[in-house]
């Protein structure tokens, strides 16, 4: 019963690509209705066809089959090679889910890829599951109310999505160290955010929830013991950098891969400007930067 529901389900997203291949407008944006009410979603035909191009791989390779961390891993490594390009979210008019798998900053590829993969160990392989569990992922409480719904914050992005049963935070268990950071780089810098430059009220609702992430009682693994946790670390596990740059919490993202008996990670990186796997392992890489002091850790949890 399962595999007929799955191929009928595929054979409704390869129709959408069918579509989606033949139109001459294969670039241009288009918004679906969401709940009958006001456009809240933003998908191109050409991110349907990747859509459909990665289902079919998927099928292929009897993907959904694996375990959720294996999934994860598959997923990221399916998009190596994709351009790193920062601001894809930030759209003209209303806040709208932004569909886009052509490319990725570090939080946009972070989210795709557990969006993809969620979407796949459902059971449900659609279009319609997939932008649910991006929705989801990318909002507080999975609701889209303006600008500042969007879960801007790493931290908050974490805790939001820990309610939600979709993200277990491991560091909350195993590091050793309580990070308490006063949290309002969007609000301090308002003029570097296109939405809030011109917006009084967004800049204060972003205040306001910048003072309750504030209040977070988060756990991080300090940047000198990383190797005691190494094996604490599951492959596919989000891990987001803690910064000492005043104000902000998280400075970039990835998702774990343990490779050559090393822990490494994959992500959507401005050196060389596309998703990649590090090049050091976890470890080296954040001894390395200066305005990182240790890691949170997200593990993506399975979905029914």
């Amino acid at each position: 019963m399962r595999k007929t529901i799955f191929y009928t389900g595929l054979m409704i997203v390869l129709l959408s690509c069918h579509f989606a291949e033949s139109s001459k407008e294969t670039n241009t944006s288009i918004q679906e209705e969401v709940k009958g009410e006001k456009p809240l979603l933003r998908v191109s035909q050409t991110d349907t066809s990747i859509f459909c191009n990665f289902i079919e791989w998927a099928s292929s390779n009897q993907l959904a089959a694996q375990s959720l961390p294996e999934v994860v891993v598959d997923v990221a490594r399916y998009f190596l090679g994709k351009p790193y390009v920062p601001h894809t979210l930030e759209t003209e008019g209303e806040e709208q889910l932004v569909v886009n798998l052509r490319e990725f900053d570090c939080t946009t590829f972070v989210e795709n890829v557990l969006a993809l993969s969620y979407c796949l160990k459902s059971g449900r392989h659609e279009m319609d599951q997939f932008t649910f569990y991006l929705q989801q992922l990318r909002y507080r409480d999975g609701e889209i109310e303006g600008y500042p719904s969007r879960l801007h914050y790493i931290s908050e992005w974490l805790v939001d999505n820990e309610e939600k049963g979709l993200i277990d935070i491991v560091s909350n268990r195993v590091g050793q160290s309580g990070a308490a950071e006063k949290i309002n780089f969007m609000s301090e810098h308002a003029e570097s955010y296109p939405k809030l430059k011109d917006n009084v009220e967004f800049i204060k609702e972003i205040s306001e929830i910048e003072h309750h992430i504030s209040s977070y009682d988060l756990k991080y693994i300090d940047k000198e013991q990383i190797d005691s946790f190494t094996d604490s670390i599951q492959n596919g596990d989000v891990i987001a950098f803690c910064t000492t740059i005043e104000g902000l919490d998280v400075v970039h993202l990835g998702l774990a891969l343990h490779t050559k008996n090393k822990l490494h990670f994959i992500h959507a990186s401005t050196r060389g400007n596309k998703v990649g796997i590090s090049e050091t392992d976890l470890s080296e890489y954040v001894r390395n930067r200066k305005n990182v002091y240790g890691i949170f850790v997200g593990r993506p949890k399975q979905v029914y």
